[in-house]
């Protein structure tokens, strides 16, 4: 329910574990084990495990959700497109020629900045959706709250 939340976290640099699939229950004894706090819509799931570290997702359009969670945490975007919105782990910068027929034609000629990720090797470039995230950010997440 806020799988979305877990990529635009990812893609401000924050490390978010998302398991959709995975029972409530490894998902608390994990939080738990590595000191995360836990964001949740279930508020049963937050009063069974009154003992950890929990955050109730009140709001249920993804883009407000990203707006209450910056507040409420104070997070900032110093970070941004540090991780792969895809498993979390940290990118590296990489140079143009280590891309050539790994991207589109029109990327590679219009793109100069690469990165890839260290895990599972997803390649990502200056691009719209880029683009497109940083605008949201500026005009409907960051204006009066950070």
């Amino acid at each position: 329910m806020i799988g979305r939340l877990a990529r635009w976290l990812r893609a401000l640099g924050y490390d978010t574990i998302y398991k959709p699939n995975v029972q409530s229950n490894q998902i608390v004894n994990q939080a738990m084990k590595e000191n995360r706090t836990l964001l949740t819509r279930s508020q049963r799931l937050i009063e069974e495990n009154s003992g950890m570290n929990s955050y109730l997702v009140k709001r249920q359009n993804p883009r407000d959700q990203l707006k209450m969670i910056m507040f409420d945490f104070k997070l900032g975007t110093d970070w941004i497109f540090s991780r792969c919105v895809f498993c979390n782990s940290l990118v590296k910068s990489i140079e143009k020629k280590d891309v050539l027929g790994k991207v589109p034609e029109h990327v590679f000629q219009n793109s100069q900045e690469y990165f890839q990720c260290l895990a599972c090797e997803k390649l990502y470039w200056e691009g719209t959706h880029r683009k497109r995230f940083t605008e949201f950010l500026n005009k409907q997440i960051l204006t009066g709250f950070v």
